[in-house]
């Protein structure tokens, strides 16, 4: 007779408890250890003293506890929530037994807030005190002012981040095997910047001769990695105690984090997909000013694979909190290297999650290699698949035995530099685990490949429509290779991807709502080639839209503005509001306006009607006859600047001559302010050009009418900025800087 559904329940988690009990006495399962090394916070709280110091405990007044929000505040969009007390029968871990180190002082800091949309707020420490050291940390923190140190294993560190120095394609070629073995098996996950590899812009070198899945770098530079590590280290407040202490037991801790960083990310793409499994992740949301985390979807820059941050962290706690068992862990071995040679990796025939391969000049890689030591840690049964996820789409993957597989790479000249990566992942019927790896390099030229997709066009930022409408977008981005180019969905809005076509489908009975739509392109050939764009589709029961037969033109300018595309879900009488932004107003549905003063006017139409009010705004610039230039440069690299125009604080500029690569020579920046001598009345036109310098990472920033606009890099795409009294649009580019103000 069956059993019924609760004894079922019942015979399974005692089954569970059974093989965790099992363990508890038995040798640990790792790939490099048999017992453990490390010190475990959650089992030993005695302080440890050190050469570098003492850490001890997070006392208990500083102890959050995680618990799960009320019905009421779930539904208000709140899904982080802790409480000062301990209480009877927790079940989630908390963060404040883990320990954390900075690998070069306080620029590599833990986030000691971070901020997430519908209200999700974490408090880890109050802001840093003397020497940038964060004060009265909710978790364990060892304050040292150094780089990275293999001391670090007898405090207990599970998170460890550092800045540039031997981070990037540096740690997979020179110390992937101390990485693996050392630092991400002994639960330390040590993060940092792919910086010489991957920096700031939209293009990336793709240095690395192998993807090393239990590696984990941040677009940029410093402290850019910091939204990313910030993610993982409180989301693993909410795994179940029992499994978080087995994992910290067995060394698997860090592999499991990055497991749940790379299955929560917000894209509508199977696990085995290369937007998941990255040389580099660009952790967007970074506040460097106050070091908090407001991870907005308006932040999202399009540069590389953006992706909604609130979303991720969202799917991070969930899949936290979902956790019944452990992921199992996937281990690959070399069995045969038929063509091909190992790539330039240090200890690569010692690597357990990585086999970095090599073409030889013209050949094909051709390769046996075993999944047999994969594992779970539980014991339930696993399966394991294959998946190229990115390289020669010729690539066969040929399954010989239950644990053998034969790869063969072929050689295609046509692809740029870069690799072919293919995928193994073992799954126990619940959990995918953090993929093992085989990588082939396609290393000729100056070995290196470049980020070559352009950022999609074709998405417009806002689009509005009533319930029972559908809408579709064609992108258009192209690859500097010719290569096909791929375009993905991002979790968080509806629709679907029709080839390079987004499309949403709404019917009569559709809610009103936001849907925030991110579009990532690449060519899947590279290992690095991603770009994305964003925008915004409102649904509304009312929809309000300006029609005008022009927006600018000289003074007197006269427009003819009407209202005949606005509506309502139901189709019926709407009464329409105009405010014309220079004091006058009208009614109706077509309306005549004539603006005297040159100026920038922001015409808004309000549509009212039974279901609702909404409303549209349209820019009109009317133009001087003509406008003068109010600020031509007023600098030249022979005569420096000019004093009438600018004036001076800070660092006085050196000149350096023309040369054959510079023909008209220029003048290096420093720590300088430049204020404008002369006040201007709005509108003007106004030119000045500064360019990024990416020998010494200087960030150049405008600063108009209390709006700022930075130069991030000479390669940014563009940015467009907005917010009373005014918005800003700039171009940014390696020829200069444009801005356009309107009022």
């Amino acid at each position: 007779m069956p059993l019924s559904r609760p004894v079922i329940g019942i015979l399974i988690t005692l089954a569970n408890l059974a093989v965790v009990t099992a363990r508890a006495d038995s040798a640990i399962r790792n790939p490099h250890h048999t017992t453990p090394i490390w010190k475990m916070w959650y089992e030993d709280q005695t302080p440890v003293t050190g050469s570098l110091g003492t850490l001890s405990p997070v006392s208990e007044n500083r102890r959050d506890y995680p618990v799960d929000p009320t019905t009421t505040e779930t539904a208000a969009g709140l899904y982080w929530k802790v409480v000062p007390d301990d209480y009877p029968g927790r079940r989630y871990a908390g963060f404040f037994n883990d320990a954390y180190a900075t690998g070069d002082g306080w620029h590599t800091n833990l986030p000691w807030g971070m901020t997430f949309d519908g209200g999700n707020v974490v408090v880890a420490s109050k802001q840093a005190g003397d020497g940038g050291v964060p004060k009265n940390t909710r978790y364990i923190n060892l304050e040292y002012d150094s780089f990275f140190s293999s001391l670090y294993l007898p405090y207990g560190i599970n998170f460890s981040n550092q800045s540039t120095t031997g981070m990037g394609d540096g740690v997979v070629r020179y110390s992937a095997f101390t990485h693996e073995k050392d630092y991400v098996f002994e639960n330390l996950l040590h993060v940092g910047p792919a910086y010489t590899s991957c920096q700031y812009g939209q293009y990336c070198k793709d240095l690395y001769p192998g993807l090393l899945p239990i590696h984990f770098n941040g677009v940029g530079a410093s402290y850019s990695q910091a939204a990313g590590f910030g993610k993982m280290f409180y989301a693993g407040a909410y795994m179940p105690t029992d499994i978080k202490r087995e994992l910290l037991r067995n060394g698997l801790y860090g592999v499991t984090v990055l497991a749940i960083w790379k299955a929560a990310l917000p894209y509508k793409v199977p696990y085995e997909h290369l937007t998941r499994h990255r040389i580099s992740y660009f952790v967007n949301g970074l506040d460097r000013g106050g070091y908090n985390v407001p991870n907005a979807f308006e932040h999202l820059t399009g540069e590389f694979f953006t992706y909604d941050a609130n979303l991720h962290f969202q799917n991070m706690v969930a899949l936290n909190k979902r956790m019944t068992v452990p992921p199992p862990v996937a281990v690959i071995r070399l069995v045969n290297l038929i063509q091909g040679k190992y790539g330039p990796v240090i200890s690569a025939s010692s690597l357990k999650t990585l086999i970095p391969l090599e073409h030889l000049d013209g050949q094909p890689v051709e390769a046996i290699v075993s999944t047999e030591g994969s594992f779970d840690l539980w014991d339930f049964p696993i399966t394991v698949r294959a998946r190229v996820i990115n390289g020669n789409k010729d690539t066969e993957v040929t399954r010989l035995s239950e644990h053998q597989w034969r790869i063969y790479v072929p050689w295609d000249g046509s692809l740029p530099p870069g690799r072919t990566d293919i995928l193994f992942v073992a799954n126990n019927g619940v959990f995918n685990s953090n993929p093992a790896v085989v990588s082939a390099w396609r290393n000729y030229g100056n070995g290196t490949g470049y980020s070559a997709v352009r950022r999609p066009v074709g998405l417009p930022q806002l689009t509005r429509i009533v319930p029972g409408e559908s809408v579709h977008f064609d992108l258009y981005s192209e690859d500097v290779k010719n290569l096909p180019v791929n375009y993905y969905l991002q979790e968080g809005a509806g629709g679907f991807m029709d080839g390079n076509r987004y499309v949403l489908e709404t019917t009569p009975d559709t809610p009103e709502t936001v849907h925030k739509v991110a579009i990532t392109a690449d060519n899947e050939r590279t290992g690095m080639s991603g770009n994305g764009c964003t925008g915004k589709v409102f649904v509304q029961n009312t929809v309000a839209q300006i029609g005008a037969d022009r927006l600018w033109g000289p003074a007197p300018l006269t427009v003819q503005f009407n209202a005949v595309a606005s509506r309502d879900r139901d189709g019926g009488a709407l009464s329409f509001n105009w405010d014309f932004n220079d004091g006058a107003t009208d009614t109706g549905p077509s309306v005549s306006h004539t603006f005297h003063t040159p100026g920038l006017y922001r015409v808004t139409l309000t549509a009212t009607g039974a279901l609702g009010s909404a409303a549209d705004t349209v820019l009109v610039q009317v133009e001087p006859n003509p406008w003068g230039l109010a600020l031509n440069r007023g600098w030249s690299s022979d005569t420096g600047l000019d004093p009438s125009v600018w004036a001076l604080e800070g660092d006085t500029p050196t000149f350096t001559p023309a040369n054959t690569n510079n023909s008209t020579g220029y003048l290096q920046m420093g720590a300088t302010t430049l204020t404008t001598q002369a006040d201007f009345s709005l509108p003007c036109l106004v030119e000045a050009d500064f360019l990024y310098s990416d020998a010494n990472n200087r960030l150049a920033f405008h600063d108009f009418f209390g709006h700022r606009i930075g130069l991030l890099n000479k390669y940014a795409v563009d940015i467009t900025r907005g917010g009373g009294p005014g918005e800003i649009s700039a171009a940014q580019s390696d020829l200069g800087f444009e801005a356009n103000y309107h009022r």
